[in-house]
């Protein structure tokens, strides 16, 4: 009797011990951090705020895990007011087609976003390919 309760507490234990070695499915919450950091990274958090996140799909791709979102940009300045602030940083800043706010908003450019001002709302979506490295999550590639 006390072999056969041993044997079946040491499978519970080996069974909970595989269980917490095999891949989590990621956290809705923690992958909208991820997301929303990214977009306010590199000067994006001058530029707006987001708002409405919202997971409309999410599935398995190979080792990736994908989903579709979609949020509202909130602009915090107008287009002009932040071209202004880039121009006297750096008379080339505005025209550098990688890094910081400028790549924020050559993204909105290349979405048809020609002026804004603050308080307006711009509805976007997206595809975010995360990976599990270790015990984390990490966004790969997005696609707007």
């Amino acid at each position: 009797m006390l072999q056969k309760l041993l044997t079946t507490l040491l499978l519970i234990l080996g069974l909970t011990v595989v269980s917490g070695c095999i891949d989590e499915q990621p956290k809705e919450a923690e992958l909208e951090s991820i997301i929303k950091s990214t977009l306010l990274s590199n000067g994006g958090d001058q530029l707006f705020a987001i708002e409405n996140f919202k997971i409309i799909k999410s599935y398995e791709r190979g080792v990736a895990h994908v989903i579709d979102a979609e949020y509202d940009l909130v602009f915090n300045r107008s287009l002009r007011e932040i071209t202004a602030d880039l121009k006297r940083a750096s008379p080339l800043a505005a025209y550098e087609p990688f890094g910081g706010t400028s790549l924020s908003l050559l993204t909105l450019q290349n979405k048809g976003v020609k002026a804004f001002k603050a308080g307006d709302i711009i509805r976007m979506n997206g595809s975010y390919s995360f990976v599990q490295e270790n015990s984390d999550w990490i966004l790969k590639h997005s696609a707007h």
